[in-house]
Parts: structure tokens; C-alpha cells; sequence
């Protein structure tokens, strides 16, 4: 599904959106949840997102089983929204990966790879109508 141009905004790459909170959810084959703050997550194009993989933990292993997340964007004081997306690939070449690269330099950290999620659907989290289906 094509990200909604509203919610694009908040998680777009930029300077900006570093502002923004990201969660991203998993769960593993039981059905235990696992969150976190997930700080490089961004759109990557009109349906995907990108994250780097800096640790390869609780969190990769459940995408590779599962193969879904949810990643809730918050923009203070009251603007939210959540994705359901769907594990697409992990890069560990090209340009995109470069990119996450040299962006982590910046913070000390290394960049395993690049994991891509594609946007299946869009819900508000917030007010006035949080749960309700976002569309394009």
C-alpha cells in the first residue's frame, strides 16, 4: 500500500523526522510480543521502509520468522500513526546499505545490513480516531 502523504511526512528521511519516535513491534512463533526504538527506521520509497541492523537480536530473528512487524510513528504532542508491514529482504550492498553506513558512522555504530519492509496497511494511533484505517 502506498504510505499515506501524512504519515510519509512524519517518517520520510531527513533531518526533521530524526525527531519523531519510532517503535517497531514483533513477535516471535508464540506470539510474544517484542518493541523497540528503532531511531534509523524511514521510508524508503511510496510503500517501503528501511531500518538498519545494527544488532542481530530478538528483533531480526522474529522478522525472519514471522515475517511481520508493526512500527508505530509518534510525532509529539498528539500525532500518531501505526503500519502493519510485512519482512521483504535484507541488503548488505548497494547504495541504500551505503547510505545507512555512513549515517551510522556518525554515531559510532556498524550497519550489518539493511532490512526492507513493505507497507501492507495504515491506522491512526492517536486522536481523534486512533484505530481508524488510513488511505491514500
Amino acid at each position: 500500500m502506498a504510505i499515506p502523504k501524512e504519515v510519509m511526512d512524519l517518517i520520510k528521511p531527513g533531518e526533521e523526522q530524526m525527531q519523531n519516535i519510532k517503535v517497531l513491534a514483533t513477535a516471535d512463533e508464540k506470539g510474544v510480543p517484542h518493541a523497540i526504538i528503532m531511531g534509523s527506521l524511514m521510508a524508503i520509497d511510496e510503500d517501503t521502509l528501511a531500518f538498519a541492523l545494527v544488532w542481530s537480536g530478538t528483533t531480526y530473528k522474529n522478522l525472519e520468522t514471522t515475517k511481520e512487524a508493526s512500527v508505530v510513528v509518534f510525532k509529539p504532542p498528539m500525532t500518531a500513526y501505526r503500519l502493519q508491514c510485512c519482512y521483504e529482504e535484507t541488503i548488505t550492498s548497494g547504495g541504500l546499505f551505503d547510505r545507512f553506513v555512513d549515517e551510522l558512522k556518525k554515531f559510532n555504530l556498524e550497519c550489518k545490513g539493511v532490512v526492507k519492509l513493505k507497507v501492507a496497511e495504515v491506522y491512526t494511533a492517536g486522536p481523534p480516531a486512533p484505530g481508524q484505517k488510513v488511505t491514500c
